[in-house]
């Protein structure tokens, strides 16, 4: 009996031909209507991510502001082609713009083209699972046997992979992050080529190119340009034919089976030329760390915690996070890492064992798990995360469709015959309802965490109190409220945890200074300073704040260490040129300025070695280089230095530079009336009017020339006007001729 049972597992027996004519319209329909249910059902389950609105975590950099998407032409195109956001994926920008295109900045809008893609994507699955079966006939599954219920077996097998798929808490990320497009966008396309390599193997090519194979190889094209994650699927393919395909065998001569692999050459290269993008995409980025603040033994250890922790997360959804932050302290001789190496051995001994007992599923699925696992086990580390759900996108297949190839053989052995037939069905139906029915109320849990950034944040909080990182993210949220005493407040705990954070003193100087609290600004911006004093960018904040307070000494001192740390710092030498300006240093003033307009930006120093702790400094000290303010203060430097003309070469420069700059149309209308060109004034007053109605200074000017033009009435109306937006000089005028006149509260 026993060699009569292995046999039967090496050569599985098909159905009738009788049979199989009449099962296979009824199975193709099958097939089709349980890929559909699933979706559908999935889509539904999403349905509450439309009510979530953008995060604060590379939504602005993907979507809200990123300005390069809010249009569809060829300028976007030559963009989207390069390296933005550390990465390298044009069809997902495209996707992202088609967005903007059909809903402006509507988040619910966004989140419904992530929720649907994944709703497709669990229906190529259903399909592509029951294809595979059905083309390749597992032994092992025991799909194709005499038993007149093996059919459902297919269905049930697809059906539990792709629902698990769908539905699952941990695909949560995904989908509900609008900047996860990536995730979803490439797992379509690479589930689309696997579904035509399956119709080519099956289709008895001869190992030579067909339609399916050329689409194949496209939609894996497709899949690179969405997200590099899919470089490995050229070795999943490998590991397809050696198993369930049978194409390739290990013992036998590699030369013999060259046709095989010599097919899957222009899958390699795409996926060579992916990697070297990406590469350079990160690089661009600074989204490499260094082995000095991500030690090489660490990133091994936490790649061996990740295989197990993956795992742990697909079959226990609990705990779930949008973030996990890198541990402080990593040893292998703790229980955590200890016990994960363990368990990696002994899955790879059971793999091992059970290929040579014939089980080769355990083996390839296992494989395949850890090939599309490890671009981002973190050997590379990008980011500070240690891990992330939304790395189980794609991995997380393999180990569904194991958990749905045994729901199959459970079901096939409940419904033999037998005693207690329906009750035996009952019980596995329940169960299941319940396991799915606990997974789906898990999933809209976890979508409601990516509601918003407060609430995203303080989930990861909730679970990781003590990472001083995670606080600064949640105050930039609070920010983006005005809520600048919470924001403050987290800067401030994120201080105590680190006391040498500087980012923390950056923000949180930044946040006082917004506020106006610019004593406080100071303080913090010391504590940077103290801890990083060779950055200019820290210096040119403290001597703004200092300025505020009219503490033009110290602003000043700053401002000329800032300037000698790097002296083409464009806005240091704009705002020591206003200072000047305002201690009517006129002379020094124009001086500054002219060395500001000097400055080529293409000269600004913004890259400079930095501590591993401070991210994205060199961002912060990059100046806005406004050419426009810099040739109006100037003007204003030569205007009140009595040199008229070169005042207003400089304000005619200002308004061509930026033709919306009221300020400066009404300084220049002033020159006009120095110039004695009253009707000039007139008009570049009332420009000034249109662009900003409730900008006072040029109603008092206007005012004043009408006045001098005999034109009472209208000087009145313009003093009044003025006078009501709080301008001084016209209170004062009207209050001195007994007109009414009137603040605006």
């Amino acid at each position: 009996m026993g060699k009569k049972k292995e046999k039967s597992r090496s050569k599985p027996k098909k159905l009738p031909e009788d049979q199989q004519s009449k099962a296979s319209p009824l199975l193709a329909r099958g097939t089709w209507i349980t890929a559909l249910l699933i979706s559908v059902i999935t889509l539904l389950l999403y349905l509450p991510a439309l009510q979530n609105n953008f995060v604060n975590w590379d939504d602005a950099d993907y979507v809200f502001e990123n300005s390069h998407i809010r249009s569809l032409d060829l300028s976007f195109l030559k963009w989207s082609f390069g390296f933005h956001s550390s990465n390298w994926h044009p069809l997902t920008w495209l996707s992202h713009a088609i967005d903007y295109s059909l809903w402006g900045l509507k988040a619910k809008g966004h989140h419904l083209s992530s929720v649907i893609l994944h709703s497709i994507n669990t229906f190529l699955l259903s399909l592509f699972v029951s294809f595979l079966l059905l083309k390749t006939k597992i032994p092992e599954t025991s799909f194709f046997t005499e038993n007149k219920n093996s059919l459902s077996m297919v269905l049930i097998a697809s059906g539990v992979t792709a629902l698990l798929f769908g539905i699952h808490p941990v695909h949560v990320e995904s989908v509900a992050w609008v900047s996860e497009r990536k995730d979803v966008l490439t797992t379509l396309f690479i589930l689309i080529s696997l579904i035509f390599y399956v119709r080519h193997v099956s289709g008895h090519a001869q190992n030579k190119p067909t339609i399916n194979y050329l689409c194949s190889l496209f939609f894996f094209t497709l899949a690179l340009m969405s997200k590099p994650m899919a470089v490995t699927l050229p070795v999943l393919l490998v590991i397809l034919d050696i198993y369930p395909f049978q194409r390739l065998t290990l013992n036998k001569n590699i030369i013999a089976q060259k046709k095989i692999l010599v097919e899957k050459i222009p899958f390699f290269f795409l996926s060579l030329i992916s990697v070297v993008l990406t590469i350079f995409a990160q690089l661009y980025g600074g989204a490499v760390r260094t082995t000095e603040s991500f030690p090489l033994v660490g990133r091994i250890e936490i790649a061996i915690k990740g295989l197990c922790f993956y795992i742990l997360k697909m079959i226990f959804p609990v705990g779930l996070s949008p973030y996990y932050p890198y541990p402080k302290k990593i040893s292998f001789l703790s229980p955590e890492y200890m016990i994960s190496a363990i368990v990696v051995i002994l899955i790879t001994v059971f793999c091992i064992w059970a290929w040579r007992k014939g089980w080769k599923v355990f083996a390839i699925i296992g494989a395949s798990y850890v090939v599309t696992l490890l671009p981002v086990l973190g050997i590379i580390q990008i980011g500070g995360q240690a891990a992330a759900d939304r790395y189980t996108y794609i991995p997380g297949i393999g180990i569904f469709l194991l958990i749905g190839f045994g729901t199959a053989h459970i079901w096939e052995k409940i419904t033999q015959n037998g005693q207690s037939l329906m009750m035996r069905r009952t019980i596995f139906v329940l169960l299941f309802i319940v396991i799915f029915g606990l997974l789906g109320r898990l999933t809209v849990k976890q979508i409601g965490v990516w509601k918003d950034s407060i609430t995203l944040w303080t989930s990861v909080l909730e679970r990781f109190p003590d990472y001083e990182g995670l606080y600064i993210n949640r105050s930039a949220a609070y920010v983006s409220l005005g809520n600048y005493k919470k924001a403050i407040e987290d800067l401030d705990k994120a201080i105590t945890l680190k006391p040498d954070f500087v980012e923390a003193y950056i923000n949180r100087g930044a946040y006082y200074f917004k506020s106006g609290d610019h004593n406080s600004a100071i303080n913090s911006y010391t504590g940077a300073i103290e801890l990083f004093p060779e950055h200019e960018e820290l210096y040119h904040n403290r001597a703004v704040a200092y300025l505020m307070i009219g503490d033009f000494k110290n602003g000043l001192k700053d401002l000329d260490r800032s300037i000698e740390l790097n002296p083409k710092f464009f806005d240091a030498h704009l705002n020591r040129c206003q200072a000047y300006v305002f201690l009517n240093n006129f002379q020094q003033a124009i001086d500054e300025c002219s060395k500001a307009i000097e400055i080529n930006p293409e000269d600004v120093r913004t890259i400079r070695p930095r501590k591993s702790y401070i991210i994205n400094l060199a961002d912060l000290a990059k100046p806005a280089m406004r050419y426009d303010i810099v040739h109006y203060i100037r003007g204003v430097a030569y205007f009140n230095q009595g040199d008229i003309f070169k005042a207003f070469q400089d304000l005619d420069k200002a308004i061509e530079l930026n033709p919306k700059f009221f300020e400066a149309y009404t300084a220049r209308g002033v020159t006009f009336v120095e110039l004695g060109k009253l009707e000039n004034a007139i008009e570049d007053f009332n420009k000034a009017i249109s662009l900003n109605p409730q900008y006072p200074d040029a109603y008092y000017n206007r005012g004043s020339i009408y006045f001098k033009k005999g034109k009472q009435q209208e000087a009145i109306n313009d003093f009044q006007r003025a006078a009501r937006l709080g301008d001084k000089k016209a209170q004062e005028f009207l209050k001195s001729r007994g007109i009414a006149g009137g603040k605006i509260n």
